[in-house]
């Protein structure tokens, strides 16, 4: 079972109008209670789903310890604009899948432990269109048949945005840096997605255990759930920064 939050959902971030920001507000400072545990663990596999881990680190980091909450981002704009303008991916699908089957394998042995852990996925195909987010969840439901986990349900948050005339009309846009002027016909012609913070990453945790993204910052991926049960934002966010690169942020430093 696959739960959709699409792009109207994205909008409450986006839009200017002041009672939908309010809506906003409302709901964030519904989850601003005070936290029921002290503790809050999270495991980052690896700095992009698809670069690869070990196998061996990831099980014994779940033998060791029992988390909350499994988080990694799947994409980057460092390869430039091509891939967006393309919607295509610069990870290998067959190393994602294997990557995302380790994953999913950990959860279901959590599970099977009695741990509830959540699982999150950020800019699905590095790119994070429409696209390729959906390719990412055929892959996931494929996995959780093979782990007997179907039909678990899990949401996915779409961010592509396919009606940006409108959404700019009568608007001026500013270069940042030297760049040439765009004009309303170049955004028309091209693949637009908006960067998801943490409130519809939220929101889609509160019904489901598993949350695929489409264009997300990073560390909302490892944040939206702590603050969701009453951890402080700014503690959150801080602790995901550092994260959200995995074991980059370690001595030796690694990318996995």
């Amino acid at each position: 079972m696959r739960l959709a939050f699409q792009a109207d959902l994205l909008r409450l971030c986006l839009s200017p109008r002041v009672g939908e920001f309010h809506y906003l507000r409302t709901q964030s400072r519904g989850y601003a209670r005070q936290a029921t545990q002290d503790l809050f663990r999270i495991l980052a596999p690896t700095a992009i789903l698809g670069y690869g881990f070990p196998k061996e680190s990831f099980q014994a980091a779940l033998a060791k310890t029992k988390f909350d909450l499994i988080a990694v981002d799947a994409g980057s704009i460092d390869p430039g604009p091509y891939y967006l303008a393309s919607r295509s991916s610069f990870t290998s699908l067959e190393h994602v899948v294997r990557d995302l089957r380790i994953i999913v394998k950990g959860l279901s042995q959590h599970s099977a432990d009695g741990q509830q852990c959540k699982l999150v996925v950020g800019s699905a195909g590095g790119c994070g269109t429409d696209n390729q987010l959906f390719i990412l969840t055929d892959a996931l439901q494929q996995l959780l048949r093979e782990e007997g986990m179907s039909p678990k349900p899990f949401a996915t948050i779409t961010s592509e945005v396919s009606d940006i005339g409108s959404l700019l009309h009568g608007r001026s846009l500013t270069s940042l840096g030297p760049m040439p002027p765009i004009s309303q016909e170049d955004v028309r012609e091209s693949v637009v997605v908006a960067q998801m913070g943490l409130e519809p990453i939220m929101c889609a945790l509160a019904h489901t255990d598993i949350v695929i993204c489409g264009r997300a910052y990073d560390p909302a991926l490892f944040a939206a759930e702590p603050v969701r049960r009453g951890f402080p934002a700014a503690t959150a966010l801080h602790a995901a920064k550092v994260l959200e690169c995995g074991a980059i942020a370690t001595t030796p430093g690694s990318g996995s």
